[in-house]
């Protein structure tokens, strides 16, 4: 995929190609507050592509990207995630399981370190990634934001 956005909940079977300036963006803003599960073929992800994910007050309240292979690696460099949020605000020490695969070990968790922003639903966000058991996870540190709560206000 060339600059452009793969987005939404659903399934695409063959393998993905995101290239640089593309993103892929699992879940739909117009149910639930934006957060879905996304799966797809074998992906190969360029370096300058981002990976946009909403995070809400659990996991199975946030995006996911379920990979039906490998999650390999093109490039080095920027691999980049991005992130809003979804009905409720995340929680401080919450794990969220961004991306499930058959096989992540073509990246560490150093490839996504300081390589994340965050939407104007945040003033801050921090929190550490890691790689277990085929997946990409991000541990919150810590969070504030302006919102109270979103649930019906999207």
């Amino acid at each position: 995929m060339n600059v452009g956005t793969l987005g939404g909940n659903g399934s695409v079977s063959g393998p993905v190609t995101l290239a640089f300036a593309a993103q892929i963006a699992p879940g739909d803003p117009a149910i639930k507050g934006g957060v879905g599960t996304l799966s797809i073929g074998p992906l190969t992800w360029t370096s300058g592509a981002t990976m946009v994910f909403q995070l809400g007050a659990t996991p199975a309240a946030s995006d996911q990207l379920v990979i039906g292979g490998a999650l390999g690696k093109s490039g080095a460099g920027n691999f980049r995630f991005h992130f809003g949020m979804g009905d409720r605000p995340p929680v401080n020490g919450q794990t969220y399981t961004l991306i499930q695969s058959t096989n992540a070990s073509a990246f560490t968790a150093s490839d996504f370190t300081g390589n994340f922003d965050f939407d104007n639903t945040y003033v801050a966000l921090t929190g550490i990634f890691s790689i277990n058991s085929n997946a990409v996870q991000f541990t919150l540190t810590s969070v504030q934001s302006d919102r109270i709560f979103a649930n019906s206000f999207d």
